[in-house]
């Protein structure tokens, strides 16, 4: 692997905050599911749990863990690499 890259803590009012976020502009249907996902378990259940597709998923959210997954890895991985490649 040629880039650089920062293994972080992420801390629960990390994850609180990010919930509180997304949930606001997550679809109609969706937003009481994903205001209702745990903070403490997100990681480790939520995210950990969900497999990480080659390339960026895009088009509707099934489900409130769909859309907080993809939203996480928006947010925390796929704009670090676009700024990361952009710049090369």
């Amino acid at each position: 692997m040629s880039e650089s890259y920062d293994i972080r803590l992420v801390f629960e009012s990390d994850v609180r905050s990010f919930l509180n976020d997304i949930s606001p502009s997550a679809p109609l249907a969706l937003r009481w599911e994903v205001a209702t996902l745990q903070p403490s378990r997100f990681m480790a259940d939520v995210v950990g749990g969900w497999d990480l597709p080659e390339t960026v998923p895009e088009g509707d959210q099934v489900d409130a863990i769909t859309y907080a997954v993809r939203a996480w890895w928006r947010a925390r991985y796929y704009a670090r690499v676009g700024r990361m490649s952009t710049s090369s």
